[in-house]
């Protein structure tokens, strides 16, 4: 097992910057104000032609099983560089985002309602929902707790933020506050209700969701009263080793196995305990994370902070270099040398996500949440990971099993059955000095002071997710290390 260092409650409750805030705040760090050419690209929004059931506008015509939220964030590859959104492969958009105050005004809009979005996502079959955000800021923070503790402000919040899902024909309102404090439980829940009541007499049939921890250990979430009036709640189960983590690992580990100190399933089982099935989704990322290492071995100490990889280029770069498989974890990762140094960069691909997804299917979830769209552009296991275990059809493959790994059970990777770890001598080619390039989202992690290469090999999208906390296990270790709950270690 993993040992945490020790951080008190009040620290993380206070000072702790969420899974999407800091790529948000770093991104508009980086790339500045948005530009009138960069908020064209959402009238270029483009799409392969899917089959579509004749119905009515905002039902989910496409051919999945389940619910799929896509994120679809103003910095995404699909906003600022033209990729492909596939309308076909998710049920709901989320467009992200609104950006509340503390006062319950809103900052910026980030171009919504964006020209035509709405009329196209329900011609495609696909709910459109606006995310309305608040994160704490580092220092002094608070801001979410001021919020919630004025009722004016939640007011003022719930009357701006139905007018826009009203006036402009969307589908649901999704709320994304990282994170909550324990002592603003009651409050938030409040809020919760009031959003509820309003929504429904304003919009009648309009969705609301909610973007949360994965773990119960997180209580200024009532995970039982949110779920009695929100649709979904969707489960950010990612981030568990992030830029700023002390050691290597998985960022979205599925189980923990004898060597890690916390799983996704383990967190998720938790909220399944307390509220329904049907009420949750589970979140997966479309990124992984690339760090500077003392070794080639997994849970090696970072010697500097990291950058984080859309599968984009991290699907590529396993090829190049080697996809090796962690057991444990049930996560791919690669490695490699730049410069005489180690980096490990641990991400997710057609397997793990293949995984995520039947675990999500076996526990009867509603639905799973994706975070974000446009991260996966060019490749296809993402794709083929969704359409095999939620859809009818097929997707061309070319994904994480091409080049130089064989799929599963095969070649020098070591594949899924090849262990915990692949061992030393696998794929450790010095591979010369990494063609970093520059972030495809226009930020990394750390502010715009770290604005430019990834660290990744050949890697040209890199994007922060951020991490929620200190220790050795992101969210799940900051549950433990805050508030010493040990029901979410199965």
């Amino acid at each position: 097992m993993l040992a945490a260092p020790a951080r008190a409650a009040g620290d993380l409750e206070q000072t702790l910057s969420g899974v999407h805030a800091r790529m948000a705040a770093e991104a508009q760090a980086e790339a500045g104000p948005e530009t009138a050419a960069q908020e064209s690209n959402w009238l270029e929004l483009q799409a392969p032609a899917p089959t579509l059931r004749e119905g009515p506008p905002a039902q989910a015509l496409t051919s999945l099983k389940t619910r799929v939220y896509g994120y679809l964030p103003y910095f995404s590859p699909i906003v600022t560089s033209g990729a492909t959104l596939r309308w076909d492969l998710i049920t709901d958009l989320i467009v992200f985002d609104a950006d509340l105050k503390s006062d319950g005004t809103v900052s910026s809009w980030h171009g919504w309602p964006q020209a035509g979005l709405v009329s196209k996502a329900h011609a495609n079959g696909v709910k459109i929902h606006l995310a309305a955000v608040l994160f704490n800021s580092a220092s002094p923070g608070g801001e979410i707790a001021a919020f919630l503790a004025s009722p004016a402000a939640r007011a003022q919040a719930i009357h701006t933020l139905v007018n826009s899902i009203q006036q402009n024909g969307a589908d649901g309102l999704s709320y994304d506050f990282e994170f909550v404090p324990s002592t603003s439980r009651e409050p938030f829940s409040v809020f919760i209700e009031e959003t509820r009541k309003a929504l429904d007499a304003a919009v009648p049939g309009a969705e609301l969701t909610l973007a949360t921890p994965p773990s119960t250990g997180y209580r200024g979430y009532d995970f039982a009263r949110l779920s009695a009036s929100a649709d979904r709640i969707l489960l950010m189960a990612y981030d568990y080793h992030w830029t700023a983590a002390p050691n290597t690992g998985p960022v979205a580990p599925l189980t923990k196995g004898a060597f890690w100190g916390a799983s996704t399933t383990g967190d998720m089982t938790g909220v399944l305990a307390v509220a329904p099935a049907a009420k949750l989704a589970m979140g997966v990322p479309y990124y992984g994370n690339d760090w500077a290492a003392e070794s080639d071995q997994r849970n090696a100490k970072t010697t500097a902070k990291g950058k984080s990889v859309l599968l984009k280029s991290a699907i590529p770069n396993a090829a190049t270099y080697g996809r090796l498989w962690d057991a444990d974890a049930q996560n791919p990762w690669y490695r490699y040398q730049s410069s005489g140094i180690w980096h490990q960069a641990w991400y997710d691909d057609r397997d793990s996500l293949t995984a995520k997804y039947q675990w999500s299917k076996g526990k009867a979830l509603g639905g799973v949440m994706i975070w974000a769209l446009g991260y996966d552009s060019g490749v296809t296991d993402a794709e083929g990971a969704l359409v095999g275990v939620f859809g009818n059809g097929a997707v061309t493959d070319g994904g994480s099993d091409a080049g130089a790994d064989a799929g599963p059970d095969g070649g020098a990777d070591g594949g899924p059955d090849a262990g915990a770890d692949a061992g030393a001598d696998a794929g450790t080619a010095d591979a010369g000095t990494a063609d970093a390039g520059h972030s495809d989202a226009g930020h990394t992690d750390g502010g715009a002071g770290d604005a430019g290469s990834d660290g990744g090999p050949n890697s040209t999208a890199a994007v922060s997710q951020g991490c929620s906390g200190s220790g050795t296990t992101g969210f799940a270790a900051l549950a433990l290390l805050a508030f010493a709950l040990r029901r979410r270690r199965a």
